[in-house]
């Protein structure tokens, strides 16, 4: 629920701001293409700074996987002051509530095929995407005849973020937005297919990449 409370309040202020701002798209688009990139960047390395803790920081006799959790309250933290600080409010139409403003979206968006359809494409995407973050760590222990440095796994997945949000904001000039969707698509099911056909952990490890 957080994680998905994360990214939408971000990206509805962020165009909420834009708009106030008068921001092109193009330079929208920018914008969170640059958003991805340092998203990704961080998240790298906060890999590595998790597989530090486990190595470093755990507690002898403790959960050693919860130094990590521990050590993430501090970026939060600062997360927090930042936003609160340099962020202004945007409230949005004030004169409904909660649940009306809820119903009335709900209304348009059923009243939309356009948004009905790209809500449904992407609920059905983060699905696949859900059950690649909760399996891709079973899934290379079971393949892997060596301890696994997931904080180091996770970082290199981070910056192959990274390649693939560059890789869009480059293909967004010259191939239409559906095409490229198409191709994320394609691609992602020829990955979380391969578990289905090698035992190869190198093999897997590509393919989540």
């Amino acid at each position: 629920i957080a994680y998905s409370i994360l990214f939408t309040s971000f990206e509805s202020w962020l165009i909420a701001e834009a708009d106030a701002c008068g921001l092109s798209q193009k330079r929208l688009s920018r914008l969170f293409s640059l958003a991805t990139l340092c998203n990704a960047s961080t998240a790298a390395l906060a890999g590595i700074l998790g597989h530090f803790a486990v190595e470093y920081l755990a507690l002898s006799g403790g959960n050693r996987y919860a130094a990590p959790f521990n050590a993430a309250t501090v970026p939060l933290t600062l997360a927090s002051i930042i936003a609160s600080l340099r962020w202004s409010e945007r409230y949005g139409d004030q004169q409904t509530t909660a649940g009306v403003s809820l119903a009335r979206s709900w209304s348009t968006i059923w009243r939309s095929r356009t948004l009905l359809t790209l809500g449904l494409v992407n609920s059905l995407y983060e699905t696949a995407l859900y059950v690649f973050v909760f399996l891709w760590t079973p899934s290379l222990e079971r393949r892997a005849h060596h301890q696994i440095a997931h904080g180091l796994v996770f970082s290199i997945f981070m910056l192959c973020k990274m390649v693939g949000s560059q890789a869009f904001h480059a293909m967004s000039f010259v191939l239409a937005p559906t095409f490229c969707l198409a191709l994320v698509f394609i691609g992602s099911m020829v990955a979380l297919a391969t578990p289905l056909f090698t035992e190869s952990y190198d093999a897997l490890l590509v393919a989540f990449c």
